[in-house]
């Protein structure tokens, strides 16, 4: 009895602690993207343009893989902002009538999705 028990209270930890992490993905995914877009800034007219959504991806794609989709796609967002205002000129200021900024914006969202399908566990059909 006391095994079936001592499992149960493992189980509820897990769900509890896997629940905590999705919550806590959206604030951090999207502070983040910010933070790193700030730690960019210094070597903005180094890199190319393209190469500046890397980090970018990556963020998404852990974001996704801890939070879940719409965490993912909340972070692809803020970061689509993010490295529109910090790292393409003009410089401080945000503007979303670029095409550049939807297309960034689209490749992160499309990060989020393809990371968030790979990333499921398959259901047993059979």
């Amino acid at each position: 009895m006391p095994t079936s028990t001592r499992r149960s209270s493992d189980e509820v930890d897990v769900a509890l602690r896997r629940e905590l992490v999705r919550s806590m993905a959206f604030p951090v995914g999207g502070l983040s993207a910010f933070g790193l877009a700030a730690a960019l800034v210094p070597v903005r007219h180094h890199v190319a343009r393209p190469a500046v959504l890397v980090p970018f991806a990556v963020l998404v794609l852990l974001t996704t893989a801890l939070g879940g989709r719409a965490a993912g796609a909340y972070c692809a967002g803020v970061a689509g902002l993010a490295v529109d205002s910090f790292l393409h000129p003009p410089y401080p200021e945000l503007e979303l009538d670029r095409a550049g900024f939807w297309w960034s914006t689209l490749a992160l969202v499309a990060v989020a999705l393809v990371t968030h399908r790979l990333g499921r566990p398959r259901r047993d059909d059979g």
